[in-house]
């Protein structure tokens, strides 16, 4: 987690702010912490969730495997991907990697 972060902090609500899948003004993602574990579950309203833990030695950034539900996310729909989680502050920058493609959600 970013220095001069709290948990309770990172864990919040954040509106996506841009995205190079196209504008989504009502997409929003959601960070919970994972009892008893150093992970943290990101989901997002438009049909995909991931679950991430910190690097080691670079506490602003994280990395795990997400999954797009099956039915949403048009040709991602049900396919895994790998995230990579950058925070600067109250803004998370996500960029997501499957299949040799890759896309980058923002959001504060």
């Amino acid at each position: 987690m970013a220095p001069g972060i709290s948990q309770a902090a990172f864990c919040k609500n954040y509106k996506q702010t841009s995205s190079n899948a196209g504008a989504c003004p009502t997409c929003k993602l959601s960070v919970v912490s994972k009892p008893s574990k150093q992970q943290y579950v990101i989901t997002a309203n438009n049909g995909w969730s991931a679950t991430v833990t910190w690097v080691e030695g670079d506490d602003s950034v994280a990395e795990g495997p997400g999954k797009w539900k099956t039915g949403l996310g048009h040709v991602y729909s049900g396919k895994t991907f790998e995230l990579f989680l950058t925070q600067q502050g109250n803004k998370i920058d996500i960029i997501m990697e499957t299949n040799g493609v890759s896309g980058r959600i923002q959001g504060s």
